[in-house]
């Protein structure tokens, strides 16, 4: 186990740990709404302590991966004539029954290149319902394989990706318990960013605690004024 790995599940841990401790606090001196109040303060406690340590992802300089897709748009007559004759044969593909990502698979450059200039109106694209989510999925594609032939700024991009990948999916998960529930896709982020990482924070989560501390808001917000137990 790394020393970051640790430490993110240790602070996963903690926050658990810290959250049963604060709604299930007794004090015998207190009145019900003094310990409501009291437990909202320890609560709050095990958000800050958690907050305080959600790693910080650094910024990625340099052009995106859509502005270089962009980028690569045939704009002279002699790349849209090269466009047009590998659309023939990326239709010729589709018509054997080879799928679009079976294209991209093996595609050197000037078929991605022809195949996301015409993308947006292809048949079947551009009158599907999910168009929007059909063409990030082989934006994505096509830039991964951008990258796998070596284009260089793809290469960097994704690799300054990748590099950020951990700490962004930690943040996320960091983030979304302190909101409330930790969302599938966040899980998802942090399976595929860090896979050891996410079997030990998955670990240290108490099953059913989330629905706990919700109920507690919901009684502690018939008891106390709302400015006292707003919590992150």
């Amino acid at each position: 186990m790394s020393t970051s790995t640790s430490t993110h599940a240790q602070a996963f841990a903690r926050l658990q740990q810290e959250r049963h401790a604060a709604i299930s606090h007794e004090d015998h001196n207190l009145s019900p709404r003094a310990l409501t109040t009291h437990r909202l303060g320890l609560l709050q406690k095990a958000n800050d302590n958690l907050a305080a340590l959600i790693p910080a992802v650094p910024g990625i300089s340099g052009p995106t991966q859509a502005e270089i897709l962009d980028s690569l748009h045939p704009s002279t007559a002699d790349e849209i004539a090269v466009s047009r004759d590998m659309r023939e044969r990326i239709q010729a593909d589709l018509d054997r029954g080879r799928r679009l990502e079976q294209i991209l698979a093996s595609a050197d450059q000037r078929t991605i290149v022809s195949l996301l200039h015409w993308l947006p109106t292809m048949p079947g694209v551009t009158d599907s319902p999910h168009r929007d989510e059909i063409m990030a999925e082989i934006q994505a594609l096509a830039f991964g394989r951008l990258a796998e032939i070596g284009h260089e700024p793809a290469v960097a991009r994704l690799q300054a990706e990748q590099e950020n990948a951990l700490p962004a999916a930690v943040a996320r998960v960091f983030n979304e318990a302190l909101a409330g529930t930790v969302t599938t896709g966040a899980w998802t982020d942090l399976h595929l960013a860090g896979p050891e990482v996410y079997r030990e924070i998955q670990a240290a989560e108490v099953p059913g605690l989330t629905e706990e501390v919700r109920r507690f808001g919901i009684l502690a917000a018939r008891q106390v004024e709302p400015d006292q137990f707003a919590t992150r």
